[in-house]
């Protein structure tokens, strides 16, 4: 085993003694020791020399270790007029038993090695996940960085970069303590520096100023905000309690970022750039060609939480050598690729293959549930989206059911008329009398009264995402029947997400969001006046500050219903239906069965794959 495997060993024993136990080693034993002493007395003299000699010779057994010392000493004698030359040969064989780790931890050992072979969703533009919100950003970013606190298989929020936090009796002040052993990683001279409150408290700057949960806590912060208290401790100050704290910082998309202080600084509407990618997990960043791959390898000086691992919260173990993640635009060759093992796992593969990847026997297919939002996104700022009635007039013509099945087998999705995600606590029908209509009939009125005449409009649809590229063509088709013009340039899924914020160019892009723990009024960006797409409402923000505050669940539900019922008039985005994303894999990727918002590589080993 190398130094650094072994050093990897240690690290993983250390992390999961809860687990396995106390490592047991032999200790090195003494076979015999035989001394042999010859004295010669030569003239007296008041000295004496003594010459002392040990003899070693290899001998053969098992694991032997002999030692040859040749020692002159000289000391005085207590005698009268006499030299004393003695000469004490010592034979000493010493067998070492070699340390032998329990079964336990000798598979844990076992598990180290190999690269993860990743196909991505789509392509990769950016590993800055303040700057964008792509879901591919967030996928490598979460190997990369950790957060503040992380959700568990039970979307309960845990400390992860924190060791612990406590809130003031008025619920108006949080105090956090940086746990120690994480440090920065990454070019320059981050290499093992340790985080400090300077950075957390610039990194929450950058967070509240892009998130719609940073900004929702900007807006209750009283002066200054942030007390630094030391190094490792510090404080946020509130005006009003604010209960929805520790469990935004824990989501698993949209989290609060832990940037170096000077890199913090850098507006969010900046990509921080490769030579600023600085993470602090399991995982760095070794090399990245764009529109071809991203590789992260294992951050050798990483210190694992003691806790077990669940979801992205606790342990959190770089088992395999790297992680790979490639783009490979066609369905049918990512899949492909995956039957012949020339890649272990393809995420968000197209809900088409479930039933071949599901039915054969080399490869286990993980779903995520409670699952993923198909919606196409509406630009509120240009003509003649930016009315009220059409927008209605659309929502109207929509038949759901078609959407959805175009994505996949019906055991895969559910028609959902919610904004919050069917299958939470936070599930709403208000909408049910406006949602999968196809009621053409009052859609073509609406689409007249608002002064539309035919006009071509410009839908982005990207054309390598298995689970949203199917979007647009049924909605082209859909539109033609109530009479409006869709147009459908040929784009990928990094062309969008670069062009959403130019909304002099497009009228709607088709796109899904994903439940990653929490999803409520203060998160979702249209409710609380954080969208990119022009959409702004006076009464939903307000509604969602109301919500941040509500401690009684009746009176959140109550909010709720009030922003569905506005939802479903104003028409932010329109809402199709929710599915479960697939993650096919081989199976010789261990411990990946299961996707809780995001899927997690940490943790997962390869066993049994010609490497």
């Amino acid at each position: 085993m190398s130094l650094r495997r072994a050093g990897l060993v240690v690290i993983a024993v250390l992390a999961t003694i809860l687990v396995f136990g106390a490592c047991q080693t032999s200790e090195p034993e003494v076979i015999e020791k035989e001394v042999v002493k010859e004295v010669i007395k030569e003239v007296p003299v008041e000295k004496e020399v003594i010459k002392q000699v040990e003899v070693v010779k290899e001998v053969p057994v098992e694991i032997q270790k002999e030692v040859v010392k040749e020692v002159e000493v000289v000391k005085e004698v207590p005698v009268e007029k006499e030299v004393v030359r003695e000469v004490e040969v010592v034979k000493e064989v010493v067998k070492e038993v070699e340390a032998k780790l329990s079964p336990a931890l000798a598979l844990e050992a076992a598990r180290y090695g190999g690269d993860l072979r990743v196909v991505a969703q789509a392509s990769i533009k950016s590993l800055d996940c303040d700057f964008t919100g792509a879901y591919v950003c967030g996928s490598v970013h979460l190997h990369h960085q950790e957060g503040l606190l992380a959700y568990d298989n039970d979307f309960n929020p845990r400390p992860q970069l924190i060791s612990d936090w406590s809130v003031s009796g008025d619920g108006k002040t949080y105090t956090l303590t940086l746990r120690e052993g994480p440090t920065f990683h990454g070019r320059g001279d981050f290499e093992s520096r340790h985080i400090t409150s300077d950075d957390s408290i610039a990194s929450f700057g950058r967070w509240m100023k892009r998130h719609a949960a940073g900004k929702s806590l900007s807006r209750v912060l009283s002066e200054p905000g942030f007390t630094k208290i030391d190094d490792r401790v510090f404080e946020v100050n509130l005006k009003q309690p604010y209960g929805a704290l520790i469990s935004h910082l824990g989501m698993l998309r949209g989290r609060n970022i832990q940037w170096p202080a000077h890199i913090a600084e850098m507006e969010p509407t900046e990509d921080v750039g490769v030579d600023n990618y600085i993470g602090t997990g399991p995982f760095e960043l070794e090399n990245w060609e764009v529109g071809n791959r991203v590789i992260l390898k294992r951050y050798e000086d990483y210190v694992p939480r003691s806790d077990p691992g669940s979801n992205f919260a606790g342990a959190q173990i770089p088992y395999v050598d790297r992680i790979i993640w490639l783009e490979i635009p066609s369905e049918e060759t990512k899949i492909a690729g995956l039957k012949t093992g020339e890649w272990d796992i393809v995420d968000g593969a197209s809900l088409d293959y479930f039933p071949e990847m599901n039915a054969n026997p080399d490869i286990g297919v993980a779903l995520d549930k409670p699952g993923k939002a198909s919606q196409l996104g509406i630009n509120h700022s240009k003509w003649p989206t930016s009315e009220k009635k059409f927008r209605q007039g659309i929502q109207y013509a929509l038949n759901t059911a078609e959407f959805m099945a175009a994505l996949g087998p019906e055991e895969l999705w559910t028609l959902c008329a919610t904004a919050f995600h069917c299958g939470t606590p936070l599930e709403s029908h208000e909408g049910d009398d406006r949602y999968n209509q196809n009621n053409l009939e009052l859609a073509k009125q609406l689409i007249q009264e608002s002064g539309y005449n035919g006009e071509p409009l410009l839908h982005m649809n990207p054309n390598d995402y298995g689970t949203i590229t199917p979007l647009g063509p049924v909605f082209k088709k859909q539109m033609e029947a109530v009479g409006v013009n869709i147009e459908l340039p040929g784009m990928d899924w990094a062309t969008l997400i670069s062009r959403i914020g130019d909304l002099e160019y497009w009228h709607f892009f088709s796109t899904w969001g994903g439940f990653y723990g929490i999803h409520d009024p203060i998160t979702d960006g249209s409710v609380n006046g954080s969208s990119r797409t022009g959409f702004y409402n006076d009464r939903m923000v307000e509604l969602s500050e109301q919500y941040a505050a509500a401690m009684d669940p009746k009176e959140k539900a109550k909010i709720v219903s009030e922003i569905e019922d506005i939802w479903w008039d104003e028409v932010p985005s329109l809402l199709i239906g929710q599915f479960f994303l697939t993650t096919p894999y081989r199976d010789w990727v261990k411990n990946f069965t299961v996707i809780k918002g995001m899927p997690n590589y940490n943790n997962v080993w390869i066993e049994g794959r010609d490497q």
